[in-house]
């Protein structure tokens, strides 16, 4: 699955969203959320192929901040940044530079990503389904199916799981393939000065 398609459910990590016509349960499980402007979380990341016994591995860090964009910066195995600004894009090159050029996408996951911060969740009702189930505990399951041709091309469906914050999202890729992602250590107060420097330049 493009890294990028991934992307566009992440503004979900923020927290900071508020559901309009969506369904009760699902904004219920949205508005529970922590609302900040933005978010940094580490992430274990893994790819289960079919025929395959053991899951590709990899964990990093995630940046997210309100009008600026996001850094998903893999550390290992090998260290990889993918980001996205308001309108330009960054990548590891083959050397392992960071690349820097403009991205018909980077506005696209840039606004997606403000707009769920600020509030605005129209954008996810026009591209996903929606449903959640909620526990006693306060733990929520959101499940997320691709209404556009363009996402259900690389992923059927999306289960998000967290309780005040995310904890877990798993995407469902046509091939049989299951991408799972693990996320801890999500905070609010202190965004990594290298992923800022890095959105900045992408602006």
């Amino acid at each position: 699955m493009r890294r990028r398609t991934m992307l566009l459910c992440l503004p979900l990590l923020s927290g900071k969203v508020l559901a309009g016509a969506l369904a009760e349960d699902v904004r219920t499980v949205l508005s529970a959320l922590a609302r900040e402007r933005t978010l940094t979380a580490h992430f274990r990341m893994e790819r289960t192929v079919a025929g395959l016994s053991k899951p590709f591995v990899s964990t990093g860090r995630v940046t997210v901040i309100e009008g600026l964009g996001l850094v998903w910066r893999t550390i290992t195995p090998i260290e990889d940044v993918l980001a996205y600004g308001r309108t330009k894009a960054a990548r590891t090159d083959d050397d392992g530079k960071i690349n820097i050029s403009t991205s018909k996408h980077s506005h696209i996951i840039e606004e997606q990503m403000s707009a769920m911060l600020s509030g605005d969740t129209a954008e996810l009702d026009r591209r996903f389904f929606a449903d959640a189930r909620i526990g006693t505990d306060g733990s929520w399951v959101l499940v997320l199916t691709p209404k556009i041709e363009f996402l259900a091309n690389f992923m059927r469906e999306c289960q998000v799981k967290g309780g005040r914050n995310i904890s877990e999202a798993s995407f469902y890729q046509p091939d049989g393939s299951i991408l799972r992602i693990y996320f801890s250590g999500h905070s609010s107060d202190s965004v990594n000065t290298e992923d800022r420097s890095l959105l900045e330049r992408l602006s």
